[in-house]
């Protein structure tokens, strides 16, 4: 019999509550022999349309296992699977180390006796996952975001992947692997058959979902990865339409993908290269799923119908591929593969180079220069303009590359504010009859200058805020007037004003006296009326003819030395008081 409805199970429900609970297990019991079920069975049914009379206890969802107990319980569990890749068997091994360290102690308080008893390991469980730090719950993957491409050849993906079920050995054609003979426990088995084993690189549109899937032997390197990009961006014909330059490749980082040859391909198409960080490979889950389909709906094929060498296996692939990208209907978009990218616009395909060009751009590694005044940089013996090329100075260091559509046209290689590389054309700047650039300016006829650069720009930014100026007049109204810069708020002083009240006391170090001798330098004394005139020149209308006699009866010799001139000024400026003769009148009383 099928399960009761709601409404049977709520009437069983009803009459088991009524029943005394010495009749409760006859009741369930003879009903589930009734309904051919257990009574386990019956009594779930019953619970589910139960509703209990008990009240939830007070403690309800809340755990004796502390937060900072249940931190150190999972971060022991998720250290032990990042050191060796498996997690501890149990929660409760995990426990016991924590707790024979003294790490936690997990414990809960009996009320009614007071004593502290070890949480059981159910327990411990439940508050894990009532914190959200159970090893179940935290092994979930993060959120992923979703990524959108704007057209065909905006971005494609590529990956390779190893051929686990076949190998191509040079004599005998496709051969399966048995896993009972090649498996990673029979290592030297593997290493036999390395050089015959089949890598498989898958390269994905991301707006269409159209693939181009190629066969190599030797592994993962930049020499197999530049010649898959090579090959699907080569024009195959009208049954296989996808081809052309892509804006961007995303790809997992290695040394292949990340090598010489494949960087010099992209800088020189100028294809930006975008690579995932390490275990991220949802980032190119399309690519990655398409791996599965190759293996599922091609691979499984050559069991029946075996081929002899790579060049048969690819041209089997290729079949398969036109096919898949023809008819399959992409779920996403609602069209074949081949349909949805064939609405790319004229000016979004970007028309490949010939394979024999492309694979000499591998070797060519972009070149450095330097930007020279007239905002030219020298390549090859030619002069090209950047002026044009926003964000550069005169004297700026900047990458090259030659352009596989122009001869006469560089690629200049920058970079934007978030990191990603930006191409511009530079043009080959043609000369004269007489060696002139012929776009130079014509003297007396004609001015031209290159816009500011970043450079001029900060500097009159500078200029203006210095000088308090909102406007280039005004800066320079105050530049002639030699106005203080800042208005004379920044004190240059200020910092060693600040610091003297804190500066060390040096005490002066003993020494020994210098035995450099001084010499004796005597000045040519002055003449008796030299003296005079430097005196009288002092002390104005002071001065009396007394004192020249002073100066001959001092100096009878009649030279006045020059160390004596100002002791005698300051002795003439308070002269000792004159014996003038007493005058008497005759006659008189």
């Amino acid at each position: 019999m099928g399960k009761p409805t709601t409404e049977e199970l709520v009437m069983l429900a009803q009459q088991l509550r009524d029943i005394p609970h010495s009749g409760k297990g006859a009741f369930v019991a003879r009903h589930a022999t009734n309904l051919q079920v257990t009574p386990k069975t019956l009594y779930g049914w019953l619970r589910d349309v139960m509703q209990g009379d008990r009240k939830p206890r007070s403690d309800n969802g809340t755990s004796a296992l502390t937060l900072v107990e249940a931190r150190l319980i999972s971060a022991l569990l998720r250290e032990s699977r990042k050191q060796t890749g498996k997690q501890l068997g149990k929660v409760g091994l995990a426990v016991d180390m924590l707790r024979s360290n003294g790490a936690i102690r997990a414990e809960s308080l009996d009320r009614a006796t007071g004593a502290l008893r070890p949480l059981s390991i159910s327990a411990i469980e439940r508050a894990l996952r009532g914190y959200r730090l159970h090893p179940d719950q935290l092994d979930r993957p993060a959120p992923a975001q979703a990524l959108r491409s704007p057209h065909p050849n905006y971005l494609w993906q590529v990956d390779a992947s190893l051929c686990v079920l076949y190998y191509l050995p040079r004599n005998r054609g496709l051969a399966v692997m048995d896993s009972s003979v090649y498996y990673h426990n029979k290592p030297g088995n593997l290493a036999r058959v390395e050089n015959d084993r089949v890598w498989r690189y898958a390269v994905t549109d991301h707006a269409s979902g159209t693939v181009y899937v190629e066969y190599v032997y030797g592994g993962e390197s930049g020499e197999n990865l530049s010649s898959i990009i090579i090959n699907a961006m080569q024009y195959r014909g009208r049954n296989d339409p996808f081809h052309g330059v892509p804006h961007m490749i995303m790809l997992d980082p290695g040394s292949a993908n990340t090598g010489a040859l494949f960087k010099n391909l992209c800088a020189t198409l100028g294809i930006q290269v975008q690579i995932n960080a390490v275990h991220n490979p949802r980032a190119k889950g399309q690519v990655e799923g398409m791996h599965n389909i190759i293996e599922r709906d091609f691979e499984s094929r050559l069991k029946l119908a075996p081929v002899k060498d790579l060049d048969e296996l690819n041209q089997r692939g290729w079949q398969w591929m036109r096919h898949f990208n023809s008819i399959q209907v992409h779920r996403r978009h609602g069209q074949s593969r081949y349909a949805a990218w064939m609405r790319i616009s004229a000016s979004q395909l970007i028309k490949a180079p010939s394979v024999e060009v492309c694979r000499s751009l591998t070797h060519e590694k972009p070149e450095s220069r330097v930007v020279n005044g007239y905002m030219q940089i020298s390549w090859r013996s030619g002069l090209y303009d950047v002026g044009h090329v926003p964000g550069l100075n005169v004297g700026d260091r900047i990458d090259v590359a030659r352009n596989p559509w122009k001869a006469d046209s560089l690629r200049v290689i920058t970079t934007d504010a978030e990191g990603r590389l930006v191409f511009h054309e530079a043009d080959l700047l043609r000369r004269d009859d007489y060696g002139f650039v012929e776009n130079a300016a014509t003297v007396g006829q004609e001015y031209k200058r290159h816009a500011a650069s970043p450079a001029e720009t900060a500097q009159q930014v500078l200029d203006k805020l210095a000088m308090d100026a909102d406007s280039v007049a005004e800066l320079e109204g105050r530049r002639k007037a030699k106005a203080v810069p800042f208005g004379g708020r920044i004190d240059p002083h200020k910092p060693l004003v600040d610091a003297s009240p804190e500066l060390p006391d040096w005490m002066e170090k003993r020494g020994q006296e210098s035995a450099l001798s001084v010499p004796d330098i005597r000045l040519r004394p002055c003449t008796l009326v030299e003296a005079a005139k430097i005196l009288r020149a002092d002390l104005g209308e002071n001065w009396l003819p007394e004192y020249y006699t002073e100066l001959q009866a001092r100096y009878p010799d009649g030279g006045v030395p020059q160390e004596d001139i100002d002791q005698l000024k300051q002795h003439f400026r308070n002269p000792p008081q004159l014996q003038r003769p007493t005058l008497r009148i005759v006659g008189g009383a």
